[in-house]
């Protein structure tokens, strides 16, 4: 007996019945993919989120699987992942791939996206048509746009400026197109052009949301990779390194960390050997760590470099102080005096402080001089008068001439005044 499959099932009932089946598993599929998407894209910002670095930043952009532009993109990614391993940075930036799980239609979407996650930089845009040519051969172009975190308005003038900053660096990067037969190198070129405005606008961002300490960690990295590769963009980083410098530098001196201001400090000299007041900066904190002959090797640039700039006016003083010649010191107070407050380049409440712990340690009496002539031209004309009476009082066995006959001067002065006020009252008045 011969076997008929009709006899067992209807052909229509078969035929629906594998339609059915073929449209379920489409929907099914198309569901798993927006199910597999949902789960990445959560996935992706719990896991920076879990496993945090320094910074973080993600590539949203428009390409073609199977064409030039997809295979153009995954090698794109590629370099930049062994870019941040060769400039070992693959621990304090991290570079994810967001192209499969959000499109950004415009700065406003990628705006809001970026707020409120721990992302640094969206890098969006996309590749322009696979068909397109030039003088009869395949090219694409890359349209990219760089949405950053930003601190306060980006529409205020502090706004602007940043904007302003990183446009102009972003315009010098103008190498964004890819010809099939030379593709190679253009995709070289391009990774490099992304891993410098990257770095650069992290860095530049860190820097401006007052993360100096991140910045500088960053732009020495950055730096060193810029140097053997002999890239021009290699001054811009420059500048901000030694922007960045002076501010830690400063803020460490005034945390009293002193020993870590000098250092950061020479790290800015390697760029400007000549930068006076890094110097000063260096020939104090030396001397607040009683190392005082190195101090006063610094003194000695200051005196080389500018010899009669009040810093180095009052410095000089200091030291012959210091040795005792009280002559040579009242000198140096004279020329140091007789410039305007605003073309000091120092703060006299900060070295009348000076003075008056130098005295508390060292216990000579050029100090309390010191820290009338200062608070007399500079400062509190009330306070001047306490130090020219405790200097006169405590002077005697030194032979200050000059000095003693100068201080009873500015005594006579200031009793002619008749109601003495600190010079910051009379000043706001």
């Amino acid at each position: 007996m011969d076997f008929n499959i009709e006899d067992y099932i209807d052909k229509k009932t078969l035929v629906t019945s594998i339609l059915a089946g073929i449209v379920l598993a489409i929907i099914f599929s198309k569901n798993i993919l927006i199910l597999l998407k949902f789960l990445k894209k959560k996935w992706v910002i719990f896991y920076f989120k879990l496993f945090p670095t320094k910074f973080n930043f993600v590539f949203s952009l428009d390409f073609e699987e199977g064409l030039n532009s997809g295979a153009y993109y995954q090698e794109i990614v590629k370099n930049i992942n062994e870019q941040l391993v060769n400039a070992n940075l693959q621990d304090v930036i991290r570079f994810q791939d967001f192209s499969d799980i959000i499109k950004f239609k415009n700065k406003d979407e990628a705006e809001k996206f970026i707020q409120g996650r721990n992302i640094d930089l969206i890098i969006w845009g996309g590749f322009t048509n696979d068909k397109l040519k030039k003088e009869g051969k395949l090219v694409n172009k890359l349209k990219l746009k760089f949405t950053y975190k930003h601190p306060g308005n980006r529409n205020s003038n502090f706004g602007k400026m940043i904007q302003l900053d990183i446009n102009t660096k972003i315009a010098q990067k103008n190498y964004w197109q890819i010809m099939e037969d030379e593709s190679y190198n253009d995709i070289e070129i391009i990774s490099d052009n992304i891993f410098c405005i990257t770095n650069y606008i992290i860095a530049l961002s860190l820097k401006f949301f007052g993360k100096i300490k991140e910045s500088i960690m960053l732009l020495e990295q950055f730096y060193k990779v810029l140097r053997v590769k002999e890239e021009d963009f290699i001054k811009h980083c420059e500048l901000h390194l030694v922007d960045c410098y002076n501010v830690l530098g400063k803020n460490e001196y005034f945390l009293k960390n002193y020993s870590e201001s000098i250092l950061i400090m020479k790290k800015l000299l390697k760029f400007k050997p000549n930068d006076f007041n890094a110097i000063a900066n260096i020939a104090v904190s030396y001397y607040k760590l009683r190392l005082v002959d190195k101090s006063r090797k610094y003194v000695d640039l200051m005196i080389k470099l500018d010899p009669n700039k009040p810093m180095t006016l009052l410095n000089t003083a200091f030291f012959k102080t210091l040795e005792n010649e009280y002559d040579v010191a009242y000198k140096y107070y004279l020329k140091a005096t007789k410039f305007n407050s605003e073309h000091l380049h120092y703060t006299p409440l900060d070295v009348v402080e000076f003075y008056d712990i130098e005295y508390s340690i060292t216990k000579n009496v050029g100090c309390l001089y010191g820290a009338g002539v200062i608070s007399f031209h500079y400062g509190d004309k009330l306070l001047a008068k306490e130090y020219f009476i405790e200097f006169l009082k405590k002077s005697n066995e030194v032979s200050a001439k000059l000095m003693k006959r100068k201080a009873e001067r500015y005594l006579k002065r200031l009793d002619n005044i008749k109601e003495l006020e600190p010079a910051i009252d009379i000043a706001n008045s």
